[in-house]
């Protein structure tokens, strides 16, 4: 009976995962047992005594616990250990969620694979191996000290930043230092966007990031198209012959036009709505059209003009010979001439207006004589020879 309990023992100890160090120092537990056991029996001097001493020994072997590997128990806390470092190193670390999640899949894999190599290992030396084999397969997991995923974001910026800075190079229009401000602008636009993207936790995050960075970047460089535009339009009307108050005028337009492509850029919500803005905005400023003559300049030259014609009828419809009406037509060109370069180089309304006046009162200033003083002498001449006839 005690035999037969020891057997039913090893046969549990033989089927354990323990290791065979393990089970050799359980047997040995049953063996020792077994053979106190029959020393007891074989002492006994009665029935009693030796069923006393069957059941005592029986019971000693039955007592004899078959646990589980303490030496495998170890080794697979010593991966578990590995396995949780490395796993808080990715936590702490700047990548994604996604990125951190598939580096945890492969500490996951490499404990999973360790653990059950540990369970397979039939000896001491085979956990530690099985162990040591774990804990290196999840220490050489890398945790990278960048994200790929926002390093690849920041370039994709970065190259927008150059494309931008290009563009800004091809607004003639502005001065250096008004370009200088929108680059700068941009570098800034560029920081806020990478500290946004380094802050990201996932990848859906690190996209937003960029697409809203990128998005500010390209109104900064519509913004600069349209005040471009706007330098060269107001060029334009700077060197064109009209007054100051016709070139405000024009000024204010070009401004309210201005005015209204930078509120849909600034409101646009994409890209593509930035740069159609941006279009509609330059295209209405370009159709500003700019006279090639100043209307208020043109009116005065017309009642200068109409002045001169008056003035030239009465000199035609007057008794002066040919030659005197000759004479005093070119005064009044003269006049009329002078007239138009004071207007043309007046600047203002008001200054246009002066010019105009000053030249109407010069021609109309110009006598036309009732008689012609030519033939008045030839009249008297004439008289003088008849009285000495």
């Amino acid at each position: 009976a005690v035999a037969d309990a020891a057997t039913a023992k090893n046969n549990a100890i033989d089927s354990s995962n323990l290791t065979a160090e393990e089970k050799a120092a359980l047997k040995q537990e049953v063996t020792e047992a077994q053979n106190a056991a029959d020393q007891a029996i074989d002492n006994a001097t009665t029935n009693a005594a030796v069923t006393e001493a069957q059941n005592t020994g029986i019971n000693a072997i039955d007592s004899i616990e078959v646990t589980t590997s303490t030496a495998k128990e170890a080794a697979k806390k010593a991966v578990a250990d590995a396995a949780t470092a490395k796993n808080n190193a990715i936590d702490a670390s700047n990548l994604t969620d996604e990125e951190k999640t598939a580096l945890k899949q492969e500490v996951t894999d490499a404990q999973s694979a360790a653990d059950q190599a540990i369970d397979n290992a039939t000896t001491n030396a085979a956990v530690t191996e099985a162990q040591t084999n774990g804990v290196n397969a999840i220490d050489g997991i890398k945790v990278p000290t960048t994200s790929t995923t926002k390093e690849q974001a920041i370039t994709d910026l970065n190259k927008a930043v150059d494309e931008a800075k290009k563009a800004i190079d091809q607004d003639n229009n502005l001065t250096n230092e008004e370009k200088q401000t929108v680059k700068d602008q941009i570098d800034s636009d560029a920081k806020n966007a990478q500290d946004t993207i380094n802050n990201a936790k996932t990848n859906d995050d690190v996209k937003k990031a960029v697409d809203a960075g990128t998005l500010v970047i390209d109104k900064d460089v519509a913004n600069a198209a349209i005040a471009n535009a706007v330098a060269g339009k107001k060029a334009e009307i700077s060197n064109s012959p009209l007054t100051d108050e016709e070139k405000t005028a024009l000024n204010n337009k070009v401004d309210q036009k201005a005015n209204i492509a930078k509120d849909a850029i600034n409101t646009a919500a994409t890209p593509e709505a930035v740069t159609t803005a941006q279009d509609n905005g330059i295209k209405d400023i370009n159709e500003i059209s700019v006279p090639t003559e100043s209307a208020e300049k043109q009116a005065a030259k017309e009642a200068v003009a109409k002045a001169a014609d008056e003035k030239n009828a009465a000199i035609d419809s007057s008794n002066l010979t040919d030659e005197e009406k000759a004479a005093l037509k070119q005064k009044v060109t003269e006049a009329q001439n002078a007239a138009d370069q004071a207007i043309d180089n007046a600047t203002t309304n008001a200054a246009v207006t002066e010019a105009q006046t000053n030249g109407v009162n010069a021609i109309n200033g110009i006598e036309v004589p009732t008689k012609s003083d030519v033939k008045d002498q030839a009249t008297t001449d004439l008289n003088t020879a008849v009285e000495n006839a």
